[in-house]
């Protein structure tokens, strides 16, 4: 039987942490949400302008499988 861990011993979704980080998100104005948004576009357009064209590819062709894969199983349980 394995030990009991003290620290991350809780291994639901509803952790004190995640509750945190969802008031937080619930309690943003309008204006706050705007500007997360607009950085994290940003940030993205950053990341994928410094990846090379192997890289690309290959993010792309991993984003193709994964949606396939997905499909095929709601597809499988249908």
């Amino acid at each position: 039987m394995p030990r009991f861990r003290r620290r991350g011993g809780n291994i639901g979704r509803r952790t004190r942490n995640s509750q945190l980080v969802q008031n937080r998100r619930l309690n943003r104005s309008a204006e706050d949400q705007l500007t997360d948004n607009e950085n994290l576009r940003n940030q993205a357009v950053i990341t994928r302008t410094n990846e090379s064209q192997e890289q690309r590819n290959e993010r792309r062709r991993a984003n193709a499988l994964r949606q396939r894969l997905a499909r095929q199983r709601v597809t499988d349980t249908l």
